[in-house]
């Protein structure tokens, strides 16, 4: 695209919102790109300044913006809105399915004590299965089955579904905080996410939300940094201090990409979310709520990131979305 015939402020503008439409298909940034000439030379030609013109447009980045979630809405049928609400239900219905494995199958807490034990390490080791038998993980299946059957429902009819069982699950959380509610955290979350995401009238975050949303996220990847820290400098945590301040710096990492809006933090903290509840599943003893609740927060920023605030794209991304 030849600039040659604008002022240096006019190609500031146009470089600025090209940079900020570098994760679109070069077609569609080219195409926006040659609108916006064309609109600020028409503009000037009739005796407006460039200063004027451009004040008009409003910055690049919420010129961007707005180009973007248009191009969104007039994409076809199958639109990135939809399936982020079929990734996010069905990534709720895995979560609820895993819950009540642990809760049935591997927890050895007070909820799976046998009402018959004698004993203190005879209750210590009861599960649920063991104590009330196959009933127990049935029952545990409920929100899974219950968040499945809202998949098939009506679309008018998913979103008020889905909403009642977010709230449903947030209110299970809060009246066994200190125990088994401590599961649904994680489905709760994507519940959430998923009663509100794919039907925002937005596709893309609006700034303040954005702003926010990167606050909250940021602030807490770097909660349990911060509470580690003050445990070793307290000398009430002990740990091998190399692995650990290896995790501090990648954390604090994290935090920093997901303030910068990053793409590539983004599906970092997705991919961290996972393993984290990777390791609740198979190998994290009794700190096993801790690393659920934790990995399902990070699994939900991650989501939250990438379906609803438009992460910006790494170097490596942005030279490949250049025009050739």
């Amino acid at each position: 695209m030849d600039d040659n015939g604008l002022d240096s402020a006019s190609r500031r503008y146009l470089r600025s919102l090209k940079q900020r439409l570098a994760d679109l298909p070069a077609e569609a940034s080219e195409s926006i790109l040659q609108d916006v000439r064309a609109h600020i030379e028409e503009a000037t030609a009739t005796g407006r300044s460039s200063d004027q013109v451009l004040a008009s447009l409003g910055n690049p980045r919420e010129l961007a913006e707005a180009s973007r979630a248009e191009l969104v809405l007039h994409q076809p049928a199958r639109t990135s809105r939809l399936d982020s609400g079929t990734i996010l239900g069905g990534t709720s219905i895995a979560l609820a399915v895993l819950a009540a494995v642990i809760v049935s199958f591997f927890l050895r807490a007070p909820e799976g004590q046998h009402p018959d034990a004698g004993t203190e390490p005879e209750q210590a080791m009861a599960t649920l299965l063991e104590s009330y038998g196959p009933g127990v993980a049935l029952l545990s299946l409920v929100p899974a089955v219950v968040l499945l059957l809202v998949h098939f429902l009506p679309r008018r009819l998913r979103r008020w579904a889905m909403l009642g069982v977010a709230l449903a699950l947030s209110v299970l959380v809060f009246l066994d905080i200190f125990s088994s509610g401590l599961f649904a955290v994680p489905m709760a979350l994507t519940a959430w996410l998923a009663a509100t995401i794919p039907y925002a009238r937005k596709p893309v975050a609006p700034a303040g939300e954005q702003l926010s949303a990167r606050i909250l996220g940021s602030l807490l990847l770097i909660f349990p940094v911060i509470m580690l820290g003050t445990g070793l400098m307290l000398g009430t945590v002990g740990a091998h201090y190399i692995p650990l301040l290896l995790w501090m710096l990648f954390s604090l990492a994290l935090a920093i990409g997901y303030a910068l809006n990053s793409r590539a933090a983004h599906w970092t903290v997705l991919a961290y979310g996972v393993l984290i509840l990777g390791v609740a599943v198979f190998d994290a003893g009794i700190l096993v709520a801790a690393f659920w609740v934790g990995g399902g927060v990070a699994l939900a920023l991650g989501l939250h990131g990438l379906l609803r605030l438009n992460p910006r794209v790494g170097p490596t991304d942005r030279t490949k979305a250049e025009p050739v």
